[in-house]
């Protein structure tokens, strides 16, 4: 018998097998404590070589990264960008449309400018579409 045992003979007067019982739960309860703990610090750690990694791209990784994301998207934006902003922008790249299919679509988005034109891209919803859908079809 172990202390623990003695001690939990003594101060509850357990039998033998349930004495045993506690201890092997109490083996086990400091072994979850543990994987616990461990299972935290592995965690942590991970978090920390995340971030290092992250900080450790050179610039010129940064700078690739940047370039590729503004050809995907065809222009640079930034989180303050309104709708009207990028229509323009968008009317103005070097594509061949015809003059007047260019005069269409500035008399197209002309049109929307008042309902979405000042809200920025990056928080332009689906909502707001509908309710400038629902705008125009009442005219």
């Amino acid at each position: 018998m172990t202390v623990t045992e003695k001690n939990w003979s003594a101060m509850l007067g357990l039998q033998q097998s349930q004495i045993q019982l506690l201890v092997e739960i109490q083996a086990v309860a400091e072994q979850l404590a543990t994987l616990a703990e461990l299972e935290e610090y592995f965690n942590q750690r991970v978090q920390e070589l995340e971030i290092c990694a992250q900080e450790m791209q050179s610039p010129a990784q940064i700078f690739q990264r940047e370039m590729e994301r503004t050809i995907k998207q065809g222009f640079c934006e930034d989180g303050e960008m309104t709708f009207e902003e990028y229509s323009l922008h968008w009317l103005d790249r070097p594509v061949k449309y015809a003059a007047g299919t260019i005069a269409s679509y500035r008399r197209m988005l002309k049109v929307t400018y008042p309902f979405i034109g000042a809200i920025k891209l990056s928080q332009l919803r689906p909502i707001a579409l509908e309710n400038m859908l629902v705008e125009l079809r009442k005219r």
